[in-house]
């Protein structure tokens, strides 16, 4: 079964040769390396919008979430008003922000800057597969 696995897979023009291509591995890192920055660029965002309405609360949660393993809250964690902390977050994002892109898995960016990065990685993508790169 094995064989006739990879044969079948073998035999598809081009696509054992170019999935060890070096250029396709450059292509994917420089996909995936664009598509975190645009991700982080969203990140950065919500946080900040966050840390507007609900400072007590943002600061708990990064606390929290610090690489800190010694971190022990000085109170119980309210996950109930950080969830409605979120979606007001989220809430007010879409009501005074333009989205500036929508990436190929449909997620939206309203920076400039990650919408820039994510149409990019969006480019490379399209590239990897008409250079039939898995």
């Amino acid at each position: 079964m094995k064989g006739c696995l990879l044969l079948a897979l073998t035999s598809v023009p081009g696509l054992a040769q170019a999935a060890d291509l070096p250029a396709c591995r450059l292509l994917r890192t420089q996909r995936d390396g664009l598509a975190s920055a645009a991700m982080e660029q969203e990140i950065s965002l919500v946080r900040s919008v966050r840390a507007g309405i609900c400072p007590d609360l943002a600061r708990q949660a990064e606390a929290a979430n610090a690489r800190d393993l010694g971190y022990v809250p000085a109170e119980a964690f309210d996950y109930a008003a950080w969830t409605r902390c979120r979606q007001a977050a989220e809430h007010g994002l879409k009501a005074s922000e333009r989205p500036r892109y929508r990436n190929r898995q449909g997620f939206v960016f309203y920076t400039q800057q990650g919408a820039r990065l994510a149409e990019q990685a969006d480019q490379l993508s399209a590239s990897l597969k008409a250079s039939d790169c898995p």
